[in-house]
């Protein structure tokens, strides 16, 4: 059986994650947006609150070994996400609307999937 890489185990849980937040009413506005400022995983709003949008972190792993996924969410992976989310708007033009940032784990352990939305998370 082959070992899934890190970036296989970090696609997934993107995915899973983006499945997880359609069921919950949002609306997938953007996946991997990227610039040398900064990435995004997922970007999306919710159908009943369209004025917010909603940039999400996804962190996945198969251990707890280093501590919950959403650890992994410094100071520095912050500031980023951050400016990216400037860009993001400026580009859009959606200066206007609010932004949120949420967090979400994903933990894989044995043969089940563990999903926590962090809401608000900084």
């Amino acid at each position: 059986m082959e070992m899934e890489t890190r970036q296989e185990t970090g696609r997934r849980g993107e995915d899973i994650a983006a499945d997880f937040l359609c069921r919950k009413g949002y609306e997938i506005l953007c996946r991997n947006f990227r610039h040398k400022i900064g990435e995004i995983d997922i970007i999306a709003r919710k159908a009943n609150r369209p004025e917010t949008i909603v940039v999400c972190e996804v962190k996945a792993r198969k251990t707890l070994a280093y501590g919950c996924p959403g650890e992994a969410v410094n100071r520095e992976k912050r500031e980023r996400i951050k400016r990216a989310a400037s860009l993001y708007a400026a580009v859009n033009n959606l200066l206007a609307q609010d932004f949120r940032a949420d967090v979400i784990e994903i933990l894989f352990l044995k043969e089940k999937i563990y999903i926590r939305h962090i809401e608000n998370a900084f």
